[in-house]
C-alpha cells in the first residue's frame, strides 16, 4: 500500500506511439502498477498515432487539448473528438488517432498490454535500463497473473 507521486515532465519511458514524435509512459509494471499503464500523449496538427490494437486490454483516454479524429481501422468507422472528450476502445480494436490540433490527452490502459511493454523493452537504447525494465515488468506481469516473454 502507499501513494506514489510522478512528474509527467521527467518520470516516464518514451513510447514509439506518435509518427515523428512519442508518448509518455508514466504509469506501468515497471513502476509498481499491477492493473493499468497511464499514457500522456502530446502531438502537433497533422501528426498521427500509429495504427494499433491491444489484444486484451482496454484503451480509455481524455483530451485535454486540440481536436483530433479517431479511426476505427477494422470497420473505416471516424469519431471527431475534441478537448474534454473521453474515448473508449474495446480490445482487439484496430485503431489510430489524427490529430488537428495541438494535442494532449491522458489515458489509461488497462490491464497492461505485455506486446507493448515487449516492444517498449526492445526499444529501450540502455542494457542496464532494458534489463532494469524487464525484470520489473515480468515481476509485475506475473503478480497479475499475465506474463511477458523475454526476448533476451
Amino acid at each position: 500500500m502507499g501513494i506514489k507521486v510522478f512528474d509527467s515532465n521527467k518520470d516516464y519511458v518514451k513510447i514509439r506511439h506518435v509518427q515523428g514524435s512519442f508518448a509518455k509512459l508514466v504509469v506501468w509494471p515497471g513502476v509498481g502498477s499491477k492493473n493499468c499503464c497511464f499514457i500522456v500523449t502530446t502531438a502537433k496538427s497533422g501528426q498521427s498515432s500509429i495504427v494499433h490494437t491491444h489484444e486484451g486490454s482496454e484503451d480509455v483516454f481524455m483530451i485535454t487539448k486540440g481536436k483530433a479524429t479517431v479511426v476505427d481501422v477494422d470497420s473505416g468507422r471516424e469519431y471527431k473528438v475534441k478537448e474534454g472528450d473521453v474515448v473508449f476502445v474495446e480490445p482487439g480494436t484496430n485503431h489510430m488517432v489524427k490529430y488537428e490540433d495541438e494535442y494532449v490527452s491522458v489515458g489509461c490502459i488497462a490491464p497492461p498490454d505485455p506486446k507493448q511493454l515487449e516492444r517498449i523493452i526492445s526499444e529501450t537504447t540502455s542494457t542496464s535500463k532494458k534489463r532494469s525494465c524487464q525484470h520489473l515488468t515480468q515481476k509485475r506481469l506475473f503478480l497479475s497473473g499475465r506474463t511477458l516473454t523475454d526476448k533476451n
